[in-house]
């Protein structure tokens, strides 16, 4: 596996090495500068470039101008020459080429797109301040020549993966990419998540959560893509038309300076000092118990290119906590809510619908109770959980490797 940060700081990443190394040898390139002690049955750590933000903005650089990594090259050919794999796991766009040039031993490449690269570029710079920032991605992350390297890298990979439905029916469509080479692999939770809310501690619930008052909590990244300007502009429109001043939204994660500062300014505009309120990044280990506790988590993504063909993590991990959730209607979010009656869905884009709705969730408690309950059977019951997912990463797997010629 090649990954191009630390590890372990990827879901995604921990959770299928995890699963292959049940069966597997596994190395996972990383950068050098990830915790050394970190290693588990089945997998070793392998040293690749610094993480450090003069390396990663030289090598952006190189990516932008030549959708080319010299230093990963130079790292990746000599693993490869050592360990002589029978497949390379590319963990995202960015990196593809690089390592389809340095696959030297023809092992079998897989393409795993944990998002729509492309338009994501688009859109993850849109509140940065930085003229410099803003020129740089205007020049090296143009989304007509991401697009074109995103189809060249359909075209040479062996196996694509993606985490939706949308996205790989985007590929074919947009790529004529044969759909027999696109599997589909989601961003599910593991059932051993859910045991975690009985072990959780309470007492970061405290700190986070306000007392006697309807609390809504976001969890993970802060940027222009995750629709939280959307929900702090509805929650005043609620506020206002609603008269209920009792309730909360409690914003927990990190970003870019530029990207809180942002929404900070947002709360202002609207007066809503009082009822919004922005946390750092909690432990892993205790977002279990905060989604748990609050009366409504929700995920407002923006509905577009890039959010339109991806999924979160903390969709599932949401639907196992047993709270209610309310997700915006960007395809995957709805259809994955809809399909199993598990929760609530507004208009992405929409202040004014954010507001109507969230008051059908607030006096409806009953509603909200079933709705919640669903989601969690099917998560910890059901096939919407890591264990049920994994068993087709596993299935692709053993079809790969039955092609390997090394």
């Amino acid at each position: 596996m090649v990954l191009d940060a630390r590890f372990p700081t990827d879901l995604r990443v921990e959770k299928e090495l995890t699963a292959l190394a049940s069966e597997y040898d596994v190395y996972i390139m990383c950068a050098s500068d990830s915790p050394p002690s970190y290693s588990g049955p089945g997998f070793q750590l392998s040293s690749g470039p610094k993480s450090t933000k003069l390396s990663k903005g030289i090598r952006d650089l190189f990516l932008g101008l030549f959708n080319f990594d010299p230093i990963m090259f130079i790292k990746v050919s000599r693993m490869i020459k050592k360990i002589q794999p029978c497949a390379i796991h590319v963990h995202d766009l960015p990196q593809f080429n690089t390592i389809f040039k340095a696959n030297k031993k023809n092992a079998q490449l897989i393409l795993d797109m944990h998002e729509n690269y492309p338009e994501a570029t688009e859109i993850w710079f849109n509140w940065r301040k930085s003229k410099i920032i803003r020129l740089k991605n205007k020049l090296f992350n143009k989304f007509s020549r991401w697009k074109k390297f995103e189809q060249r890298a359909c075209i040479n990979a062996d196996y694509v993966i993606a985490v939706v439905e949308e996205m790989k029916t985007k590929i074919i469509t947009d790529h004529s990419i044969n759909a027999e080479k696109i599997h589909v692999i989601s961003n599910t939770e593991s059932i051993q998540f859910a045991r975690s809310f009985q072990n959780s501690s309470i007492q970061k619930v405290d700190e986070i959560l306000t007392p006697n008052t309807f609390n809504l909590l976001y969890i993970g990244g802060i940027g222009p893509h995750r629709g939280l300007d959307d929900a702090i502009v509805g929650l005043g429109i609620f506020i206002s038309k609603f008269s209920n001043n009792s309730v909360a939204l409690h914003i927990v994660g990190g970003g870019n300076y530029d990207n809180i500062a942002h929404l900070q300014a947002l709360v202002v505009k609207m007066n809503l000092e009082r009822h919004v309120h922005f946390h750092k990044p909690i432990d892993f280990k205790l977002v279990s118990a905060v989604m748990q506790a609050a009366d409504l988590n929700i995920i407002p993504h923006k509905s577009n290119g890039h959010c339109d063909n991806t999924i979160p993590h903390k969709l599932f991990q949401t639907m196992m906590s047993g709270s209610p959730v309310m997700v915006s209607s960007s395809p995957p979010l709805s259809r994955t809510i809809q399909s199993i009656d598990g929760g609530f869905v507004f208009k992405a884009d929409d202040p004014n619908d954010f507001a109507e709705v969230l008051n059908q969730v607030i006096i409806q408690p009953e509603k909200r109770k079933e709705k919640a309950t669903k989601a969690k059977a099917a998560t910890i019951s059901g096939t919407l959980n890591w264990e049920a997912t994994s068993v087709d990463l596993k299935m692709l797997y053993r079809r790969i490797l039955d092609q390997c010629t090394i």
